[in-house]
């Protein structure tokens, strides 16, 4: 297991859904110093992944799913 977002491997979080300016909301489990950062994102018009769809996931439990069906 690594961080999705520096790919470090210690000090890992359980999984969160947090917003990518790529890849839109997405699941995944952060470092520490990651998570303390990337869990206040919020999508922006300006992201590659912007689209209303985005917006609308309510929960982990909604991210996860459809990441992983």
């Amino acid at each position: 297991m690594y961080c999705k977002i520096c790919g470090d491997e210690d000090g890992l979080t359980g999984p969160f859904r947090f917003w990518s300016p790529d890849d839109g909301w997405i699941a995944g489990r952060l470092c520490l110093s990651c998570k303390g950062t990337e869990l206040k994102r919020k999508p922006a018009e300006s992201d590659f992944a912007y689209e209303d769809r985005n917006l609308y996931l309510s929960s982990e439990d909604d991210a996860i799913s459809e990441i992983y069906g």
